[in-house]
């Protein structure tokens, strides 16, 4: 039993730290360069997911109608450039 402790514990650690490192953290502005109240945002997404590849970020507004329909809408959509941010 304690022959296969060691070794199950190692790949426990690998897979947690190879889990950790598959998020990374992006820089984004707005495109049009004029100053924004929060026009600097830090958005952490997932590995599958390349900063340069965001365009436009946007704030939903979650809604409900009379009928206690639920809805998100576009508030505030702005063109933006990302890059990594971090190391």
């Amino acid at each position: 039993m304690k022959k296969l402790f060691f070794p199950i514990a190692a790949l426990l650690l690998l897979a947690a730290l190879s889990a950790c490192g598959k998020e990374h953290q992006c820089k984004c502005v707005y495109a049009d360069g004029q100053d924004h109240p929060n026009a600097l945002n830090i958005l952490v997404v997932d590995g599958s997911i390349k900063c340069e590849d965001i365009t436009e970020f946007a704030f939903e507004e979650h809604t409900t109608n009379a009928n206690n329909e639920h809805s998100l809408t576009h508030v505030d959509v702005h063109k933006v450039n990302c890059r990594e941010y971090g190391g």
